[in-house]
């Protein structure tokens, strides 16, 4: 997957935070609604299948969200997830 694949907005069509929304800017900011809850930070593209999501860039924390697949029907795209802790979502552009 490249950056360009990724970045756009993302509705999570599957998983925990359902009808959540992951904003990826090109300009490396990151944005994610879940319910009631926003949170920003930064994120980028580490080897090509994990996304890294930096809450606040000023400290080492970090989350990393794995890409298990990806792929583009017709008019939509689709990103299979994978969270550090276990947790898989299945997010659509």
């Amino acid at each position: 997957v490249t950056v360009k694949d990724l970045v756009g907005m993302w509705v999570t069509v599957q998983g925990d935070c359902s009808k959540g929304h992951h904003q990826l800017g090109a300009n490396g900011g990151y944005r994610v609604w879940c319910f009631d809850s926003v949170s920003d930070g930064k994120w980028s593209l580490r080897g090509g299948d994990k996304i890294v999501v930096r809450p606040d860039p000023k400290k080492p924390d970090e989350e990393i969200i794995t890409v298990l697949r990806f792929g583009r029907y017709a008019d939509h795209s689709f990103l299979y997830v994978r969270y550090q802790d276990g947790r898989r979502e299945k997010w659509m552009k």
